[in-house]
């Protein structure tokens, strides 16, 4: 691994942890995945700790209490000194690995003389894999201890702690600020009303019958029918999904996902929020205008068109910026690439939708029919 030093600069190199997300999205597609997720996630994890070592200065790898026990993250500063800063708390998405944070977003953070913590939440990497703690609608339960860690640092200037959320984490944070609200303003990047909406669109007609009847034994075995006859991409896609939210059945698993919905408690959102609006979104299309339209408070939406560099599943202007002040030293970002060839779009394809319609529809009808001649 090597990290370039310029003096007064922030290092450009790019840590071979980078990689590792991309084998952790793939083991549930081998063999024994068992087996492979945690020595590859533990070496994922060496290497950022190594290269966050060679910052100047280096972060600081913190424990944030969490309901008796820690959520591992980094905290990144300007400088070593005590002087109370602005502190950005950057909330990832679902699978996002703490790596695919730093360069784009959390290196720009510091550079503007902002402190910034990521973390990993509940369902989430280390929080995951190694603690086996799996998601929660109610991510103020997680926001407000990250908060209260913060105010407990005299680094910190407690009027000024701003949360940025990415992907899944756009619904997360609006969650939080409607119960949090020492935060002084915050950005869903895109904004996500109903993350439950994709999964209940790829559900066929029938299955979502017995899922608002609540029959929980045949969803399960005609969505397991049709998973019989799933690609093997479609299964692995849906282990992935599914690992998560911790629960075996799927029944349960849609049914958690269900929760994860702001209708409850939009009113309570008084928190500044900007809402990016990036084109061609491709997993909650159309609910930054939503959430925007359904907020009472301060709020701004900004659309962000592909030649701004809008791509997939959130709004990577960043990515690109980053990319050209790292290679050419300008300031001025650079052309992104089409949408079409977007690898973190494939990379979070599995987390955020799964498409076996066809075959559970087939199955679904096929076993009808069987029960129907006995």
């Amino acid at each position: 691994m090597r990290t370039i030093r310029i003096p007064g600069e922030r290092p450009c190199g790019v840590p071979k942890s980078g990689h590792f997300p991309v084998a952790l999205s793939a083991v549930d597609g081998t063999k024994d995945p068992d087996a492979l997720l945690g020595p590859t996630f533990a070496q994922h994890r060496r290497y950022f700790d190594a290269y966050v070592q060679l910052l100047d200065p280096p972060a600081e790898r913190v424990q944030i209490p969490y309901e008796g026990q820690t959520m591992p993250g980094y905290l990144f500063r300007p400088s070593t000194s005590a002087v109370p800063r602005r502190t950005l708390i950057m909330n990832n998405g679902s699978d996002g690995p703490v790596t695919s944070v730093w360069p784009p977003i959390a290196a720009g953070g510091v550079a503007r003389d902002y402190n910034v913590v990521i973390f990993d939440g509940p369902g989430q990497q280390s929080m995951l894999f190694e603690r086996g703690v799996p998601f929660r609608h109610d991510w103020e339960q997680v926001i407000t201890p990250v908060v209260d860690f913060l105010l407990g640092r005299s680094d910190v200037d407690p009027k000024q702690i701003v949360l940025y959320g990415i992907s899944q984490a756009g619904y997360w944070v609006p969650r939080a600020l409607a119960f949090e609200h020492r935060i002084a303003a915050a950005i869903a990047d895109p904004g996500v009303y109903d993350v439950f909406e994709p999964w209940a669109k790829a559900v066929p007609p029938e299955l979502r019958q017995l899922l608002d009847s609540g029959d929980k034994k045949d969803f399960d075995r005609f969505f397991e029918e049709g998973m019989k006859e799933a690609t093997p991409a479609e299964r692995q896609n849906w282990e992935w999904r599914a690992k998560p939210y911790g629960l075996q059945s799927p029944f349960d698993v849609f049914t958690a996902a269900r929760q994860y919905n702001l209708t409850d408690v939009i009113d309570q959102i008084t928190t500044p929020l900007l809402i990016t609006d990036p084109e061609g979104e491709q997993f909650w299309p159309g609910q930054s205008q939503q959430l925007f339209d359904k907020l009472r408070g301060v709020k701004r939406l900004m659309p962000f068109t592909p030649s701004e560099g809008a791509i997939a599943t959130a709004s990577r202007w960043h990515d690109h910026f980053w990319s050209s002040a790292c290679s050419t030293g300008s300031t001025k970002p650079s052309q992104p690439r089409p949408a079409g060839n977007d690898h973190r779009a494939a990379r979070d394809q599995p987390r955020d939708r799964f498409t076996p319609e066809r075959n559970l529809r087939r199955r679904f009808r096929e076993a009808r029919a069987a029960r129907a001649e006995s």
